[in-house]
């Protein structure tokens, strides 16, 4: 047991070991890491995850509201053309060997009189109302052949050979054939979604990546005339008049270009025209312009006019 006297010896070392404690308290507390506070006294909330590389490319990648149009590009599956205002033929392409229809209004879209094809068609040439031609693939082995009417479609001719004449190829749709040569792959790779031919030697093709090609030797070339971003269908005639359809973000329905000297100048909206790719065609004669999207087919008085629907529904 301690004495008195050495509880007093004891005393003072007590005393220092109790003032070493406290500073040592007092040391760890000034260097511990105090919480950052902001301009505001609040203290910020954590910091978020880092994005991984990854992610940062996928949200990127995301189109913005206004990034052009991303349809896949698709060749016309219906061929359409304007006779005059009040006259139109429309074919559905079908397949070689279950081909489409083909049906013809006269009375400005009011009624369309169907009747069945003989080929896959890729072109119509009119020269009346009720007088044409169609070249198409028929057969197993979808032979391009020339098929003529005088009736409409009410009846057609037995198959001719199509070795003068300009279209899209029914069963490979990066070939046309053209007068006095073997098929040719105007787009390179690409698609041909639509052609247009002016002569013997001339013809005009639209491109899946939106170009315009024009031939003047028969084939053989095929230089860049100009380029439509969302591109679906175009018509051009001999005097350089034409349009070009497509999809835009800014018009709720199909653009449409009028071509001037064979180059696109002013557009407009056709609001309420389904602009689908491959369900779009377009055509023009010396009184009036038409176009065919979705179920519905259009007319104005020129290009750039003011495009009204027809009363008639189009069939399948």
């Amino acid at each position: 047991m301690l004495t008195l006297m050495d509880r007093k010896r004891a005393l003072p070392i007590i005393a220092l070991a109790t003032l070493l404690a406290v500073d040592i308290v007092l040391v760890l507390w000034a260097l511990w890491p105090a919480a950052s506070v902001s301009a505001t006294g609040a203290t910020p909330p954590a910091p978020s995850p880092t994005v991984s590389e990854s992610a940062s490319a996928s949200a990127s990648a995301s189109p913005s509201p206004s990034a052009s149009p991303t349809a896949s590009p698709t060749p016309i599956s219906r061929v359409l053309v304007a006779v005059d205002r009040r006259t139109a033929w429309l074919a559905t392409t079908g397949t070689c060997e279950e081909p489409g229809q083909l049906q013809v209004t006269t009375d400005g879209g009011a009624t369309w009189t169907a009747s069945d094809t003989p080929a896959a068609i890729t072109r119509i040439r009119t020269s009346g109302r009720a007088e044409g031609w169609v070249v198409g693939g028929v057969g197993k082995d979808c032979t391009m052949r020339v098929f003529t009417t005088g009736g409409a479609g009410d009846e057609w001719s037995d198959p001719a050979s199509a070795s003068a004449a300009w279209a899209r190829v029914a069963e490979d749709a990066r070939r046309a054939i053209r007068p006095g040569g073997g098929p040719v792959t105007p787009c390179g790779r690409a698609e041909v979604l639509d052609l247009a031919s002016i002569g013997r030697v001339v013809a005009s093709v639209l491109c899946a990546d939106g170009t315009v090609r024009t031939t003047e030797d028969g084939g053989e070339t095929w230089p860049e005339a100009f380029r439509v971003e969302g591109a679906l269908a175009f018509a051009l005639r001999a005097d350089g008049r034409g349009a070009i359809a497509s999809v835009a973000t800014e018009c709720d329905g199909a653009t449409v270009t009028a071509l001037v000297d064979g180059q696109p100048e002013e557009s407009v909206c056709v609001e309420g025209a389904e602009a689908t790719p491959g369900d779009v065609s377009i055509s023009l004669s010396d009184q009036a312009a038409w176009l065919v999207a979705g179920d519905a087919a259009f007319t104005a008085p020129e290009v750039t006019g003011r495009w009204v629907p027809t009363k008639g529904a189009l069939g399948s």
